[in-house]
């Protein structure tokens, strides 16, 4: 199985889905790993622009084996159609959304061969989850 390359934006917000910074205000938080890693003020980041990483950083996860596209968009379409009513789902509920998928990816197999590598938390952007056990 091949490796899953991903850039820098995609692997801290797994590593912040996966429990390696402390979590406060989601937004706010994945803002910060948005902001260090471009090198900009973060008042520049929208909830677009968060939402939009978040996607980025599902789809690059899509080549995993523990994927599960259709189980995705069969509950991503359960929860925006609430019988026939359409309903609006707020980009802060779709980034949390996704970051609960991501969540649920493994990133190695089970002969424990790492499949996505996310490389190492930068306590510089966020600090660490205290139960997080290392």
């Amino acid at each position: 199985m091949k490796k899953i390359i991903l850039n820098d934006f995609a692997r801290h917000i797994i590593m912040y889905a996966k429990n390696y910074y402390k979590k406060d205000d989601m937004m706010e938080d994945i803002k910060k790993i948005i902001a260090h890693i471009a090198c900009i003020p973060k008042e520049y980041v929208s909830d677009d622009l968060i939402y939009r990483h978040a996607m980025s950083t599902f789809w690059a996860l899509s080549g995993v084996e523990s994927f599960k596209t259709e189980t995705f968009l069969q509950n991503l379409f359960s929860v925006h159609y609430m019988g026939t009513h359409k309903i609006e789902i707020l980009p802060k509920d779709m980034v949390g959304y996704l970051l609960g998928f991501i969540t649920a990816v493994r990133m190695a197999d089970g002969k424990g061969n790492k499949i996505v590598e996310i490389g190492k938390p930068d306590y510089n952007i966020l600090p660490p989850d205290p139960k997080r056990i290392f």
